[in-house]
């Protein structure tokens, strides 16, 4: 049980420390795009922005989100 409850907390702790990526799809066509906050010398904020201001973009333009 500890090292479930270990495994968990190290999974978690983990999710934030990626890059923000998000999934974007167009009902219509069916295509498929990626919107990422990568980029050198950003805050992890500042990367989540970008990502999020990216998926704002493509729902202004009907696609809807992946994830």
């Amino acid at each position: 049980m500890r090292r479930l409850m270990t495994m968990l907390f190290c999974s978690l702790m983990l999710t934030g420390c990626g890059p923000q990526i998000i999934v974007m799809k167009n009902p219509q066509t069916g295509k498929v795009a990626q919107c990422n906050g990568t980029g050198a010398g950003r805050s992890r904020m500042a990367n989540a922005d970008a990502a999020s201001d990216c998926a704002r973009g493509y729902e202004a333009a009907g696609w809807v989100r992946m994830n």
